[in-house]
């Protein structure tokens, strides 16, 4: 059984997540409860102009239920095509994707503890040398309203070098369209070393992104404020945070929790099914080179 409920039944939805909660950043969204035998769900879908979003991010829900939600949303709103959903722990034919998170202990020494002392030892060495070299090491932390412009122009700059990518938006473009509460900044002296955001409107914390100076690179500047993002949260009382997928060395540190979850689309029909292939094929495969010969022309 699926119904529409109102806004009351919010708080009951687990985990209390940015991902899971639309009502934090979005008009479009509906609650839904979701029952079938013992298996119930309080989750929220966001409506789009031809699909569905499923905010289930970490829910252990069966694929018997996923189709029934997308039933009962197929039938609710015509102009939906299909619902998609990620990271949800589920078993179906559906792209399998890693997921990790950190259960934090209630002091920020236990959790230091779980580094190996050579680990602990070589990134404090490394702080020495960063502040015998260049300046002390300071960090500042910023809300969102309250951000500089210029930490998210330094980040354009240092992902446009890393990632040879073109530059992300302004900062209240970027810090809205990704929900970040929270900026982390890491000194070395007077010079930006590195820089963390963070989601923190939940019960569940969630870590965006970061990046730093390649020219700092000797010092760690990236492990450095990674530590430092997560002492925080402690003391901020966050019991566990979220780092999603990405194979990337520093998420399997500090005791994380490596899962295998699934991001997953369900079709309306096989007419949606080829019609969202084909979009998906030109937008991945075929607009930069059309937009390219058409730049040439």
């Amino acid at each position: 059984m699926i119904q529409v409920l109102d806004n009351n039944y919010i708080p009951e939805i687990k985990p209390d997540f940015i991902y899971n909660r639309f009502d934090l950043f979005c008009n479009n969204f509906i609650v839904l409860k979701a029952e079938h035998g013992q298996e119930k769900h309080i989750i929220e879908a966001r409506i789009f102009d031809n699909y569905a979003e499923l905010g289930i991010w970490k829910m252990h829900i069966s694929n018997e239920m996923l189709k029934e939600i997308s039933k009962f949303l197929f039938g609710k709103y015509q102009n939906i095509e299909y619902t998609k959903f990620f990271f949800c722990d589920t078993i179906g034919n559906y792209k399998e994707v890693k997921h990790f998170s950190i259960e934090f202990p209630d002091t920020t020494e236990s959790f230091l503890q779980r580094r190996s002392s050579k680990s602990r030892h070589r990134l404090n060495k490394q702080r020495h040398q960063a502040e015998r070299e260049i300046g002390a090491i300071t960090f500042q932390e910023y809300k969102r309203d309250n951000c500089p412009d210029e930490i998210i122009k330094q980040y354009n700059i240092w992902k446009e070098k890393s990632h040879h990518i073109g530059k992300i938006e302004e900062s209240e473009a970027y810090l809205q369209k990704y929900h970040i509460s929270d900026i982390y900044v890491l000194y070395f002296g007077d010079n930006i070393a590195a820089m963390m955001f963070s989601c923190e409107q939940c019960s569940t914390a969630y870590l965006d992104n970061f990046s730093f100076d390649i020219q700092y690179s000797r010092y760690s500047p990236g492990q450095q404020i990674y530590e430092y993002v997560m002492t925080r949260l402690i003391d901020k009382h966050f019991k566990r945070v979220f780092l999603a997928g990405g194979d990337y060395d520093y998420k399997r540190y500090y005791g994380s929790i490596e899962e295998k979850l699934y991001d997953g689309v369900i079709f309306r029909n096989l007419f949606s099914r080829l019609k969202y292939n084909l979009t998906t094929y030109y937008n991945k495969h075929l607009y930069w080179k059309f937009k390219k010969i058409k730049r040439i022309l």
